[in-house]
């Protein structure tokens, strides 16, 4: 299930309804937990990045260290 989360007050919000693209822009986290592939079509093709299932990485370590950057231009 695709969940779309906003800050308000300084805690995260889950936002009412089912995300469409413009709140998948806006959101500040989004939550693929479970989601279909359909899901996960709509979050890669609205912000332009490819999602890779976990088991594609080394097993995750609370120490390892992420960054992202933005692949599209506006």
């Amino acid at each position: 299930m695709l969940k779309a989360y906003h800050i308000d007050g300084g805690d995260l919000q889950e936002v009412a309804g089912g995300p469409d693209p413009a709140v998948l822009r806006k959101a500040k986290w989004i939550d693929l937990c479970d989601a279909s592939d359909a899901e996960k079509h709509l979050v890669e093709d609205t912000l332009g990045i490819e999602i890779n299932p976990v088991n594609d990485y080394e097993p995750f370590q609370v120490s390892s260290h992420y960054s992202a950057s933005e692949t599209n231009s506006p």
